[in-house]
């Protein structure tokens, strides 16, 4: 199942034959991001400091880019379909298990997504 049209996701790239594989030269900026939110790093401060240290420079990294990472299922290997419109529909997204090779494991991607959930519990209140 060919899930990119165009441009894959950072961390990822196509091979000769066209098929998806896990980007060696990026891949490590993926770990590296998850791991500094778990360690309790804001979006900002993670798109911080990868700007401080010129990570893909000239690439500008912003608290957006940052959130659409951490978010991605695709970095456990499964593609997300239709999630903007089922959540607009108030609908659960399609989701397609093991498309590709995981970058993180299962068990790191579920770590923030309940820190996540945590912290907007706590902005709630």
């Amino acid at each position: 199942m060919d899930i990119f049209h165009g441009t894959c996701p950072l961390g990822y790239k196509r091979d000769e034959t066209k098929k998806v594989r896990i980007d060696e030269t990026t891949k490590d900026i993926i770990v590296r991001i998850f791991n500094l939110y778990l360690e309790g790093k804001s979006y900002q401060t993670i798109a911080n400091i990868l700007n401080e240290e010129k990570v893909l420079s000239p690439k500008k990294w912003k608290d957006s880019k940052i959130e659409k990472i951490i978010n991605n299922r695709i970095y456990v290997g499964d593609y997300e379909r239709f999630k903007r419109v089922a959540k607009e529909q108030g609908k659960e997204p399609i989701i397609y298990p093991n498309v590709v090779e995981p970058i993180i494991t299962r068990a790191m991607f579920a770590k923030s997504d309940n820190f996540l959930r945590l912290l907007r519990q706590e902005i709630r209140g």
